[in-house]
């Protein structure tokens, strides 16, 4: 939101900025790296190793693209994430994040940008069971498909029951509870958990357990060995049995033979199938000889299903976030002007495309007489995106357009008036930037009032460009009695007038430069000068096809808000 503003007109807006919520994101594996804070006052955060990201990754991070993802944070506090375009891709839960792909984030959510795996969380701290760190006292070791007996005949109807029972899990915690029941059926170890990394830092939550009574409240006791053993995503065990050391924590427990599954999303281990011996201190004599071959069959299937509930979460959330957006977009297109208005000796265009949700910006054409000899137009643009900024702009326009109408184009006391009806009824955190002008066909004049927006231009007919940012431009509905003012300019055959939005001005895009420099620069007035003077045929349609050109692609991070006006 660009603003002329100062001094008063800073104090008044500063109160206004949106708070938001913080979010982290917090590796789970892959190289050493602290959490990534996505700060509460962010809107649009690009994650990636260029020295331009707002979220920066280490630069010897080879699958990590120079702009890799975009996270963006709405009025609401909901946190979403797009890829951009990178090489290596973004997955989420697993899954790929495809071109134009805006998921909504949730608790927990895996985050894959290789060679890191992040958890997204509300939390900063997020606490669980701490590991038994048994590093170097206990050996594990990999239980490959040779290596593994082969299924007996009477295990695979436990399967193929367990199988069906996972599969039919309303949720995660279920899954894990079922998976837990399927695995001491089928391997003899009756003490199972299903954990969920929180950390590298070796946090752990347990999502399921076989304990329960007195022993299931006590604090359980993980090895940090045979965790990290499954964390290449293999089936890894431990017993006395097979000349295997084990650590002193472990003995003390009474247990002589472990063994951990991974459930993977993707390439990524979203939670572990832990079984040991310890509920029942049993010998190694007391579990299945083919206990490995059951508990990776099961670990496939549970990694399936989880996959499953994931995608069918991430799909809700994502047809609920559209249907919500669409049909509110399609709301607001009903009170937007058509495109293209022709009078006498003044032609408009004008078109609002919404950004990533639904449109803060609204551009009106209003006759102000029957003989078209005065003629309206406004720009405007509401703080932030999304519902609450659909409705404040809605508001905003259906309130200035009869205020115009009214004052018979006075446009300084219409948007003085649309001041004192915003200010009490906007939260706090909203306020609205408008250009707003009238034309009088007879005397060939422009009026306007530019309210905090700061993007109108002037193109005369001998290529002249007069910036159009007068009227004491506080933004609308910080204070009810301020006084705006109006200016007068004459006008002439073959003049244009182009007002923009902040979408079309603040969009990011990346500039190669010619000593091969890459930098993360904004399409700026500069480039809205630009096209003007190219003089296209079609004005409008060539601004957003620039503006494109410098995104890099047709989903603009915030709305964007054209209109064209033509002196005959």
């Amino acid at each position: 939101m660009n603003t002329t503003a100062s001094g008063r007109h800073a104090s008044a807006m500063s109160a206004a900025i949106p708070s938001g919520s913080p979010a982290y994101l917090v590796p789970v594996s892959g190289p050493e790296l602290g959490t990534v804070e996505l700060p509460a006052h962010a809107r649009t955060l690009i994650l990636g190793r260029h020295e331009a990201c707002e979220l920066k990754l280490p630069v010897a991070a080879e699958q990590v693209s120079r702009f890799h993802a975009r996270l963006a944070q709405s009025e609401s506090g909901q946190w979403s994430i797009a890829d951009q375009q990178s090489r290596w891709g973004t997955f989420v839960n697993g899954r790929r994040l495809e071109k134009n792909d805006e998921l909504p984030l949730s608790e927990g959510d895996l985050i894959r940008i290789a060679p890191w795996t992040f958890s997204f969380s509300k939390t900063a701290k997020k606490r669980g069971l701490q590991l038994s760190d048994d590093t170097g006292q206990t050996v594990v070791r990999p239980v490959t498909a040779d290596q593994q007996q082969p299924l007996a005949r009477e295990l695979l109807t436990p399967l193929l029951e367990a199988a069906a029972s996972v599969h039919t899990a309303a949720d995660e915690k279920q899954l894990a509870q079922r998976v837990i029941e399927g695995a001491a059926r089928g391997t003899g170890l009756q003490n199972a958990f299903v954990l969920r990394p929180l950390d590298t830092a070796g946090q752990y939550e347990v999502l399921a357990s076989s304990m329960s009574g007195d022993a299931g409240a006590q604090r359980p006791t993980f090895s940090r060995s045979l965790l990290a053993g499954a964390s290449g995503g293999q089936v890894v065990e431990v017993s006395t049995t097979r000349e295997s050391n084990m650590s002193q924590s472990m003995v003390q427990l009474r247990i002589t033979a472990a063994m951990c599954v991974p459930l993977m999303l993707g390439t990524t281990p979203a939670a572990y199938l832990y079984l040991d011996s310890r509920a029942t201190g049993a010998t190694t004599a007391g579990i299945r000889p083919d206990a490995s071959a059951f508990a990776t069959a099961l670990g496939h299937i549970a990694s399936m299903a989880l996959a499953n509930l994931k995608r069918s979460e991430m799909e809700k959330r994502e047809a609920e976030m559209k249907s919500d957006l669409n049909a509110a977009a399609a709301a607001q297109q009903y009170i937007l002007p058509a495109r293209r208005h022709t009078f006498a000796r003044i032609g408009i265009e004008g078109e609002s495309r919404a950004g990533k949700t639904v449109g803060g910006d609204f551009f009106d054409v209003i006759e102000l007489d029957e003989s078209h000899d005065r003629i309206g137009f406004a720009v405007a643009d509401v703080t932030g995106k999304g519902m609450a900024a659909g409705v404040l702009m809605s508001t905003t326009q259906g309130f200035f357009h009869s205020r115009l109408v009214s004052t018979q184009g006075d446009v300084a006391a219409s948007v003085r008036q649309l001041s004192a009806f915003i200010n009490p009824r906007r939260p706090a955190n909203k306020f609205v930037t408008l250009w707003a002008g009238v034309i009088d066909t007879a005397k060939m004049t422009l009026t306007y009032t530019d309210a905090g927006h700061g993007f109108g231009i002037l193109r005369q007919a001998d290529g002249t460009l007069v910036a159009l940012d007068q009227g004491d431009g506080l933004p609308v509905g910080i204070e009810p009695d301020w006084e705006y003012h109006a200016l007068t300019l004459p006008l002439g055959p073959g003049d244009t007038i182009v007002v923009v939005s902040d979408g079309i001005v603040e969009q990011f895009g990346t500039v190669t430069h010619a000593t091969g420099l890459v930098t993360r620069e904004q399409f700026e007035l500069s480039g809205v000068r630009n096209v003007i003077n190219q003089k296209p045929d079609d004005l409008v349609e060539a601004m957003y096809q620039a503006v494109i050109q410098h995104a890099g692609t047709d989903q603009l991070a915030d709305d964007a808000t054209i209109i064209v006006v033509r002196v005959g």
